[in-house]
């Protein structure tokens, strides 16, 4: 899923994704044994950074489960 700032400035953006394993490249650190749900909210946050510098940040509220293996 892609989220865009100019959509998320509109309003916030509903998620409830589901991966399977293989989905995702946890590196050497975890495996997924299992899919991995997650659900929440995509808002955007515009920080500021000094007196005339304003960034937009994505920011995601939500929740996953699923299961992994540490390697």
């Amino acid at each position: 899923m892609e989220f865009k700032v100019m959509e998320l400035e509109r309003k916030p953006v509903e998620f409830d994704l589901r991966f399977e394993p293989g989905a995702v490249d946890y590196g050497n650190e975890a495996a997924q044994t299992g899919p991995l749900k997650t659900a929440g909210f995509a808002t955007v946050l515009h920080e500021h950074r000094g007196p005339k510098e304003i960034v937009a940040d994505i920011r995601l509220r939500g929740n996953f489960t699923g299961d992994f293996e540490a390697l």
